[in-house]
């Protein structure tokens, strides 16, 4: 169906008017629709009789309202009704700016989102001449959810609401409503005097703003910004928001990663608190942190706190930190990876599938380490065990039998078997190690099983020597026995 033109909309009103169609019948247009025919019936009939149409186009009624002081209250009364009497009254009391605004701007902390955006919407179409009202508006603000809402409503307009902002942060004195004044310079266009008013709020500002200060200057990648950053550093206050700013800003991070390597303590930590998870993962920041985890201490629980918190945006370079030689790196690895869910551990199996012989070796370690007992690893583990480098061969089926059991034995190929033995011995009960014992091939084998089971198989082997006949598989029982004990066979 193609939409109603204005003509269209004027036969509907006079349709309406004429008893040809039930008000109702406004309600099957579409919103515009619904609109327009309120529009064309808007001088021709009284306000108090169409409710049907005033909840169609509350807008439009609240442009018919004259401001007269008298229906102030009436008006504002609409305020405590239901969505549609709410919308017009948001409209209708933009007439009356001096008592009306105060009790607009209170919508924004309306738990319905159709009134907040209703509230937004109607304070951004008056224009920018709403802007010095709400600004003065703001100093008196003590609801941060309600001054939230104001600050964004003004900073919609851009580079000329500016000054006001500037100077709105300059009064406010709650870190909880100046987060908001800093937050609206999220996304803007650089201005001196804005740098210079965020960088004059890191001075009396709690943390949790100070971090956000450093989110919206690090926006700005250009010399004025870096010559606060320098001004900052040098002043030695509020050091690990300077130095955390440089890490965002700068591709060398020169100060702080010389902050990172100094002797003094106390220096250091405000260098290590200083790293959030965008700047952890840099090359060079990452391999302090990893060096700062393995010496321990305070600043290895901290490197480990930031490590933990960076862990899903360190992706790749994780595998590169589980190739490092040192164990205790490797779990660390195997940890931050674990933690990075289901979408990380898919590329691992992706790898074992795809990747290169390094790949697919590191990546069935990483299975095995992990415990991946799912049906892909399996598949992918067993695809590997008959084609390319036998170091890797060796690693899938280790992972295989450890994560899937003994009867994994009858999928490996022959040559892999005997590597895989010991691990296989695990899932294999004494009887069944002690009946090798009668293939003369397998003894030396067996004997090491034994052995490998200690003294948890020592009443059982001690019972089958009593009953045994087969002096040879007596022998082999009685020098298992002895080995397990810590003596030594005769003539063994």
């Amino acid at each position: 169906m193609k939409d109603m033109d204005a003509m269209e909309a004027l036969k509907f009103a006079e349709d309406v008017l004429g008893g040809k169609k039930n008000l109702r019948e406004i309600f099957s247009l579409e919103k515009h629709e619904q609109e327009m025919v309120v529009f064309a019936l808007k001088d021709r009939v009284s306000f108090d009789k169409l409710e049907f149409v005033k909840r169609a186009a509350p807008r439009y009624f609240a442009v018919m309202l004259k401001p007269e002081p008298e229906k102030f209250s009436a008006v504002a009364a609409k305020l405590q009704g239901d969505e549609w009497e709410q919308e017009f009254a948001i409209n209708a009391l933009l007439k009356y700016p001096q008592q009306g605004l105060k009790l607009i701007v209170k919508l924004l902390a309306s738990p319905s989102e159709f009134i907040r955006e209703t509230t937004r919407n109607a304070l951004k179409k008056v224009g920018f001449r709403i802007v010095p009202p709400l600004a003065k508006l703001a100093k008196t603000l003590k609801n941060d959810t309600v001054f939230k809402g104001v600050v964004e409503v003004i900073a919609s307009f851009g580079r000329p609401s500016f000054d006001w902002l500037v100077d709105l942060a300059g009064f406010v004195e709650d870190s909880k409503l100046l987060y908001w004044c800093v937050a609206a310079f999220k996304d803007q266009e650089f201005e001196k005097e804005v740098v210079d008013r965020l960088a004059e709020l890191m001075e009396k500002v709690e943390d949790y703003v100070k971090d956000r200060i450093v989110d919206v200057l690090s926006q700005w990648k250009n010399d004025y910004v870096y010559g606060k950053v320098w001004e900052g550093i040098k002043s030695d206050k509020n050091l690990r928001w300077w130095l955390r700013l440089e890490g965002r800003l700068t591709a060398e991070a020169k100060n702080l990663l010389e902050y990172l390597k100094m002797d003094d303590d106390k220096l250091k930590w405000e260098a290590l608190s200083a790293i959030d998870s965008d700047i952890a993962v840099r090359p060079d920041v990452l391999k302090i942190l990893v060096d700062m985890y393995v010496n321990g201490g305070a600043f290895g629980i901290k490197a480990n706190e930031i490590l933990e918190d960076a862990s899903v945006k360190l992706g790749d370079k994780l595998f590169e930190l589980y190739m490092d030689p040192r164990d205790v790196v490797k779990k660390l690895a195997l940890r931050l990876l674990k933690m990075q869910g289901r979408g990380m551990i898919d590329k691992v199996v992706f790898l074992l599938e795809k990747g290169d012989a390094q790949q697919r070796y590191m990546a069935a370690q990483i299975v095995e380490a992990l415990g991946l007992q799912r049906d892909d690893v399996r598949e992918a583990l067993q695809n590997n065990l008959s084609f390319g480098d036998e170091w890797v061969r060796k690693q899938c089926a280790q992972a295989l039998v450890v994560l899937f059991g003994k009867e994994m034995e009858s999928v490996l190929p022959e040559d892999l078997k005997e590597f895989v033995a010991d691990k296989l011995s695990a899932f294999m009960s004494v009887e069944e190690i002690m009946e090798m014992l009668r293939e003369p091939n397998s003894r030396n084998k067996a004997f090491e099983m034994l052995v490998a089971k200690g003294k948890e198989a020592l009443p059982v082997i001690t019972e089958r020597y009593k009953v045994e006949e087969d002096e040879e598989v007596r022998y082999w029982l009685l020098k298992a026995k002895r080995t397990i004990e810590g003596g030594k066979m005769l003539g063994g």
